[in-house]
């Protein structure tokens, strides 16, 4: 038996169980020095170290980062216990001498009892069910948490179709019936449903050449004969449509589907991500129309109302101020005139230069 460090003390409980608790989560021996001269650790340590007889706790414990002979350690944290300690062949399988300045993949996981831990690391994952081994063969990134970074998250496996709830007209009772319609920027068609013509009793105009269409769910190829014409309305009746070419087909999943035509055709911006559709000229967004009022479109008129109507302004602001002018007349009427003052005989140019010149000819004659 090696002879002891420090002095001998009696063994109690606790020391027994710290040391049972240090030998399952290390699995190898300890000496009778390590225990008695055992302390708590300032730093909870994850590292490799040979099979061997742990003599020292202290300096395996407290030793620094620049102890450059143990080449194993690959994380160091305050104030953490360690959960799991990696050891055996499978932690040789990763570099443990790099290049690189990037630290060595960690391979304790460390149970977040900290506050601070926590707001720091708050993508790392819990894998206290995990084997030693399993960590230790799972990438750095893995259990550092960068997969869940935003950047990484991956995409929904659907999302919902865009739907703009619309009010078509019907002729034989002129009123109007509300539609979810469908708005698809993939489809180079506007197609109507053959009921929802029935419906709103519109007029069947035969197309000079027939238009080739297929479902999606069938691979037979149907042609369509038939369209109509019709002009569509926000419910709050403060937008509406250019007058739409649809396609008149028996089958169809929506009322209406409004392809690309209908989007280019009256100046619809679609936003996926915002959900909105904007019409550029107003600003309206018809997916949302509680939240923005259209801007009225200038009044066109002819060059002869033009002129009528600035021949009215003109009219009109003659006889402004003429109504002024009384009213300045009716209001200083009360007040006295002011006193005329004597006239004064205008300048003659003539008598004044003929003045001039007998004047000089009197001082010529006087110096003589």
């Amino acid at each position: 038996m090696p002879l002891l460090k420090v002095a001998y003390c009696t063994l109690t409980a606790l020391d027994l169980s710290r040391a049972q608790e240090v030998f399952n989560k290390m699995k190898h021996p300890i000496s009778l020095n390590a225990l008695l001269t055992y302390k708590l650790p300032s730093h909870a340590v994850s590292t490799v170290i040979p099979v061997t007889v742990i003599d020292d706790l202290t300096g395996l414990i407290d030793m620094s980062d620049d102890d450059t002979h143990i080449l194993n350690v690959t994380a160091i944290l305050g104030n953490h216990n360690v959960a799991h300690i990696a050891s055996g062949p499978a932690i040789f399988r990763q570099r443990h001498c790099r290049a690189d300045p990037a630290p060595p993949p960690v391979t304790a996981v460390f149970d977040a009892t900290s506050d601070e831990y926590d707001s720091d690391n708050r993508s790392i994952k819990d894998y206290s069910s995990m084997t030693p081994a399993t960590i230790a063969n799972m990438p750095a990134a893995l259990v550092s948490g960068a997969d869940t970074s935003p950047l990484h998250a991956a995409s929904p496996l659907r999302v919902h179709h865009l739907w703009w709830k619309a009010c078509l007209p019907i002729l034989h009772t002129n009123d109007t019936i509300p539609l979810d319609l469908l708005l698809d920027d993939g489809s180079h068609l506007v197609l109507i449903r053959s009921d929802i013509v029935d419906t709103l009793g519109l007029c069947h105009i035969k197309l000079q050449h027939p238009e080739p269409f297929s479902s999606a769910f069938d691979s037979t190829c149907n042609s369509i004969t038939h369209f109509v014409k019709l002009t569509l309305h926000d419910p709050s009746n403060v937008w509406s449509s250019r007058p739409v070419h649809a396609l008149i087909v028996h089958s169809l999943c929506a009322p209406m589907i409004l392809g690309l035509h209908f989007l280019i055709h009256n100046n619809l911006v679609v936003d996926y991500a915002a959900r909105s559709m904007i019409h550029k000229p107003s600003g309206f967004d018809l997916l949302h129309p509680c939240e923005t009022l259209p801007v009225p479109p200038p009044i066109k008129v002819s060059p002869y109302e033009q002129y009528c109507q600035n021949k009215s302004e003109t009219q009109q602001n003659y006889e402004l101020k003429k109504t002024i002018i009384k009213e300045l007349h009716k209001h200083f009427s009360k007040f006295p005139r002011p006193i005329d003052s004597e006239f004064v005989k205008p300048f003659d140019v003539v008598a004044a230069v003929h003045q001039h010149i007998e004047s000089l000819e009197h001082s010529l004659h006087l110096s003589q």
